[in-house]
């Protein structure tokens, strides 16, 4: 993936189809756009589609989205599953400010259990990330 700037790196657990797995994210902010990909290895692979599916809805809710229009999305090595998506949507920051949100879902199945992946880009305005953002989700692969 090519980020517009040098991302920080962070883990966490969480819990996510009854599984506390651990969530490994990396992001950065670059003209006043954030920036991020999150993954978590899911060994049970029966739950791996409804869990992105889950995964989306989670995000959308906490920025409270609105005029959300989705679109199929696959990336290069990628699991073919109807729930790997990009999608646009309007919402709410942490602070409560408007932002344009651009997402997408996408997962790589291998002898460990499927990967799931998260990528994200938020900004005050959808025209301040624009180009960007077309680069970073153009950029997504997985090995």
């Amino acid at each position: 993936m090519l980020l517009p700037c040098k991302p920080d790196r962070a883990q966490r657990d969480v819990t996510m189809g009854g599984q506390t797995l651990a969530l490994v994210m990396q992001g950065c902010n670059a003209g006043g756009a954030t920036f991020a990909v999150s993954h978590v290895l899911v060994p049970d692979t029966a739950q791996a589609a409804s869990m992105l599916a889950l995964w989306k809805t989670a995000v959308l809710a906490h920025v409270q989205a609105t005029d959300v229009r989705e679109q199929p999305f696959a990336v290069p090595g990628g699991w073919n599953a109807p729930q790997s998506l990009r999608l646009q949507a309007s919402g709410r920051g942490a602070d409560g400010a408007p932002v344009a949100m651009q997402a997408a879902w996408f997962a790589r199945v291998d002898a460990d259990g499927v990967h799931l992946f998260h990528a994200a880009a938020f900004s005050p305005t959808a025209m301040a990330m624009a180009d960007a953002a077309d680069t970073f989700f153009s950029s997504l692969a997985v090995p």
